[in-house]
């Protein structure tokens, strides 16, 4: 499909705000943050969402039918100095569907640079699309994405650009019974090209260095273009790894150590289910996996949950023993890697750091308000920016609050980021 450039498509999905319009709106009670991505202490761009955006279940299933429906914005703001202004740079219209694990949009964005990005969505009509700007989003450029809505969502777990021209997509083709079928399919021009690479057959008949069927497929991360990982669970609930180092065309499973308090006998452990976050790595061979562990003693209100954190050694050849960080939340748990001894860690209630690679952790402090970090982009040690969420959604399914926070102490301190 050519590309389309975008200026102005006021009667479709996608709104280019001219310069001259591109001003503050009335807050909002009902405006949730659904995604953040900076690329250093200055610029970064934001995802904003109005609750009708996303939180009415029958808008997600019949847009064209409900009143209403369409009239939903979701805009992708932009700023170039620190968060302290921002001006909106595209409007997406229509609802929004959900992430599982979050709750939040499920809206990709990547920055490359200060000047160009991505941007990963469904629109209006159920077409999956991607958006390109070299240019701080003054132009756009419209992509059609593989696949359809729901089969193919974006966001950031499914969609990755390590650079401007090489993008990846993880699409989920089909599942039952704790198997899981996926495609990836890969750009090496900015978008305007796809090329399926790893093909998921639900018949199980895949190569024997593809991504198998057995269990459920999490959160995929390029590295460059080249080399990438893609969680999983098999149906016991033990948690593993897929990687490739040839651009998505053959995949090796990875299995890393359990924490001994699943395996070590005579414990009384009657049931075990580990949940993966994103891999994240700052090299081929320095990587970091959060993990999450739910052992039960009997009844399932004997059940804990905590969590543990892995990273590569050996040079990169095998992962290491599980390190328990803490008693945990349900929520997936959030990484980010500055470099091979920085690291963050979410465990659903708050945010880890480590200075020397995860011999020592420090607790950051609390979000305000009891909101739980949903989402991470760290550019320093001691700056960086979280989207906070409402602990647990409300009877429509979504979280009643989710806003940014900023900290340039390194989480010592939080400030609620005030968005159009």
């Amino acid at each position: 499909m050519p590309p389309t450039r975008i200026l102005a498509i006021l009667g479709l999905a996608l709104i280019l705000l001219p310069a001259a319009q591109r001003t503050r709106a009335a807050a909002s009670p009902h405006t949730l943050v659904g995604a953040v991505d900076f690329v250093n202490g200055s610029v970064g761009w934001a995802v904003v969402s109005s609750s009708e955006a996303y939180t009415v279940k029958k808008c997600i299933v019949r847009p064209a039918g409900v009143p209403g429906c369409n009239q939903a914005i979701t805009r992708i703001d932009a700023t170039t100095d620190g968060g302290a202004t921002w001006r909106a740079i595209l409007q997406l219209r229509g609802p929004i569907p959900l992430q599982g694990e979050t709750g939040l949009p499920s809206v990709a964005v990547h920055m490359v640079t200060e000047r160009a990005g991505f941007i990963g969505a469904v629109d209006v009509h159920g077409h999956t699309i991607l958006l390109s700007t070299a240019d701080g989003g003054a132009h756009w450029t419209r992509y059609a994405l593989p696949g359809l809505h729901p089969v193919g969502l974006p966001s950031n777990d499914t969609l990755s650009f390590p650079d401007q021209a090489d993008g990846y997509y993880l699409i989920h083709t089909n599942g039952a019974m704790q198997h899981e079928s996926v495609d990836v399919w890969a750009t090496h021009d900015g978008g305007a090209h796809w090329t399926r690479v790893e093909y998921g057959s639900f018949t199980g008949s895949g190569t024997p260095h593809a991504i198998g069927l057995p269990g459920d497929k999490g959160p995929m991360f390029f590295l460059n273009r080249n080399s990438a990982w893609v969680t999983a669970e098999d149906a016991g609930g033990v948690p593993y790894l897929y990687a490739t180092e040839d651009q998505g065309r053959t995949w090796a499973r990875q299995t890393p150590p359990m924490p001994r308090s699943v395996t070590r006998p005579g414990k009384g452990i009657q049931g075990y289910y580990g949940s993966l976050g994103a891999a994240t790595f700052f090299t081929q061979t320095s990587g970091l996996l959060p993990e999450h562990v739910v052992t039960c003693l009997g009844l399932p209100s004997n059940c804990k949950t905590t969590l543990f954190v892995q990273h590569l050694v050996d040079n990169g050849r095998r992962w290491s023993n599980p390190t328990l960080l803490r008693k945990a939340t349900t929520m997936a748990p959030l990484s980010q890697l500055l470099g091979p001894n920085r690291w963050f860690v979410g465990d659903g209630a708050r945010l880890w750091t480590t200075a020397n690679a995860g011999r020592t952790w420090r607790a950051m402090s609390s979000l305000p308000g009891g909101l739980v970090p949903a989402e991470i982009s760290f550019v320093a040690a001691n700056r960086g920016w979280v989207i906070g969420r409402s602990p647990h959604d409300n009877a429509a399914g979504y979280p009643n609050v989710a806003a940014l926070f900023a900290t340039s102490d390194g989480g010592r301190h939080w400030s609620r980021v005030a968005l159009p």
